[in-house]
């Protein structure tokens, strides 16, 4: 399991006491699947700039669609995480 995925779990599972599963980003699992509204989506991402295994990444805001679920969240993070952390 890659860096990003145990990130996305430990923070779902620290802060909103969510049951994530790799195979709930792999397949694309929304927001909307777990109960979080835009709020708590707001918080989530919070959370996640914040983890010091993701090396201060800025994600972008909760409206932007970019961003709707659980796989497209992973590629995003992937895709910006730091040079040193790749």
């Amino acid at each position: 399991m890659d860096i990003v995925t145990q990130t996305i779990i430990a923070v779902a599972k620290k802060f909103h006491e969510l049951e994530v599963t790799p195979e709930d980003i792999t397949n694309g699992k929304t927001f909307d699947d777990y109960g979080i509204d835009s709020i708590d989506q707001i918080e989530f991402m919070l959370n996640l700039e914040d983890a010091e295994e993701l090396g201060g990444i800025e994600l972008p805001d909760v409206d932007n669609a970019e961003i709707e679920n659980m796989s497209q969240l992973h590629r995003y993070i992937t895709d910006n995480l730091p040079e040193s952390l790749k």
